[in-house]
């Protein structure tokens, strides 16, 4: 990780900003103290105050954002707002961020792409900054990579390779699809594995999620009886998966490793339609992939019911090359 990549999250107010502060900071208005809050009444009540919301059928009941209704007297701040909503960079900065640089690993050839293009962008501003390299990390650069589903039927999987996990050499992988199994312990574990329910098998390593339908549908669409079943059904999967993976361990990957998997599939819920939250280990030492809500909602379902070959779990072939 670099300097440049540390003070990121700055370079877009930076670029809303630094035209309204290049000035003398002598002849620069001094910040003016806001004027303090008329008491509130029962006849008046605080228009800035939290207000409650429905509930989340996914969660707790949450917060309403704070919203200003008057504009601010500052000078500097004024001047900050009127270069954020006249001549904000903010989309053109994304853009090439997002799209051209793409993803940004620690230690990645991307990683080090994005901080010569933020030291470039400081640079045409009169901005001074420098790199500054600490630590020592291993590369990492994902390649092509694929999850398809060959049984019961033919489907490419939406499907995204978790970050460090190692790749299949370019080698078309095969396994049927297994869950991880009901047990309640570590000892129990061990035995399912000695028996050679993991070896040449995809391991499920995560509960699903039983809707992708973003929360809000939820509460736009289903009454209060309707949401509180969703939350109850997902509460319970959730429920009946911690014992699964807590009987496995931290180093879950190292022994489905030494009892011959192949590969491992993950899913982490966004809550957003199509979006999941992709992560990664050092500790991954087989091709692992985050499989998108839907897909392994499906995986899942088929799993339960044996529908693949022989009554096995459905097969699914991993591909995966990568960069160094």
């Amino acid at each position: 990780m670099t300097f440049a990549r540390r003070i990121f999250p700055a370079l877009c107010i930076a670029s809303l900003a630094a035209p309204a502060l290049a000035q003398n900071p002598a002849t620069a208005p001094a910040p003016a103290r806001p004027p303090a809050p008329a008491a509130a009444t029962s006849a008046a009540p605080n228009p800035f105050a939290p207000q409650p919301v429905a509930p989340n059928p996914f969660g707790q009941p949450t917060t309403a954002p704070y919203i200003r209704t008057t504009a601010p007297t500052n000078a500097v701040v004024r001047r900050i707002m009127d270069e954020a909503t006249t001549r904000s960079q903010v989309a053109a900065l994304a853009q090439a961020l997002a799209d051209s640089v793409g993803s940004r690993l620690t230690a990645s050839p991307a990683n080090l792409g994005a901080s010569d293009w933020a030291l470039a962008q400081y640079r045409r501003w009169g901005i001074p900054a420098r790199r500054e390299q600490y630590g020592t990390f291993n590369s990492w650069r994902r390649g092509p990579a694929h999850l398809d589903l060959l049984a019961p039927r033919v489907r490419t999987l939406e499907a995204t390779m978790l970050a460090w996990s190692p790749g299949t050499n370019g080698r078309a992988v095969d396994g049927d699809v297994v869950l991880m199994p009901e047990v309640r312990d570590s000892a129990a574990f061990a035995a399912w594995l000695a028996a050679g329910n993991a070896r040449g098998r995809v391991v499920l390593a995560s509960a699903p999620t039983l809707s992708c339908r973003p929360a809000s549908q939820f509460q736009e669409f289903g009454t209060p009886a309707e949401q509180a079943a969703v939350r109850a059904r997902q509460d319970s999967v959730r429920a009946a998966w911690q014992p699964r993976v807590a009987a496995a361990g931290p180093d879950l990957q190292t022994k489905l490793q030494a009892a011959g998997a192949v590969g491992v599939l993950t899913h982490t819920f966004s809550g957003y339609p199509g979006v999941d939250k992709i992560f990664g280990s050092p500790r991954q030492k087989l091709p692992t992939y985050d499989v998108g809500c839907e897909d392994y909602g499906l995986l899942t379902r088929l799993a339960e019911h044996g529908q693949g070959p022989q009554g096995r779990g459905p097969l699914v072939r991993l591909t995966a090359i990568l960069f160094r």
